[in-house]
């Protein structure tokens, strides 16, 4: 029998209140605000138990990519649970996020004195340095989508700081993107 696959999990306590976290990871709109900032171009939600998603996008050196999945737990404003794949060019698929085949996403929200503990749990990465990956991409993530279900824009720093973590992740566009940002790194 082969050995299971590591799971990665986040906790982190945001501002806003569990109900616009989880419309964040619901309403298309504010999902591809947080999830691929401007390399979204089209982004679909049917968030109930059975429901699909789908995000369709391009990274900043050209690659298509998309990612979709399926809800497997709907109870708003609590707990959902979905699986999640990226599609694209074979670029997205590196040494370090290997991983072609749905993954579990698991995401409680729970009100606390300041705002909401979410706990986000991505089961069944490749390995450490995948698991790694992912683990910097949800911090990152996180702190976004309360930015943006708070009414603002993802901040210049937290984009471009999961910018290049993404482009590192899926593409190798990470050069150009410290380039253009004049990064020194």
């Amino acid at each position: 029998m082969a050995a299971a696959r590591p799971s990665v999990k986040v906790v982190a306590v945001l501002p806003p209140s569990p109900e616009e976290l989880f419309k964040g990871f619901t309403d298309p709109d504010k999902f591809q605000q947080w999830f691929m900032l401007d390399w979204g171009q089209e982004c679909t939600t049917d968030p109930v138990v059975g429901g699909r998603y789908e995000l369709k996008g391009e990274t900043p050196t050209g690659a298509k990519v998309s990612c979709d999945g399926s809800y497997e737990v709907v109870d708003s404003p609590h707990h959902l649970r979905f699986t999640f794949l990226w599609h694209g060019d074979a670029a997205i698929q590196t040494s370090t996020v290997p991983e072609t085949w749905p993954q579990p996403m698991d995401v409680t929200f729970s009100p606390v004195d300041g705002g909401t503990e979410v706990t986000f749990v991505h089961e069944q990465v490749a390995h450490a340095a995948s698991g790694e990956a992912h683990r910097e991409a949800w911090e990152l993530g996180l702190q976004m989508l309360a930015e943006v279900v708070g009414g603002e824009a993802a901040s210049d720093r937290l984009a471009e700081e999961f910018g290049m973590l993404a482009a590192l992740m899926g593409g190798g566009g990470a050069a150009d993107l410290l380039e253009e940002a004049g990064a020194d790194k």
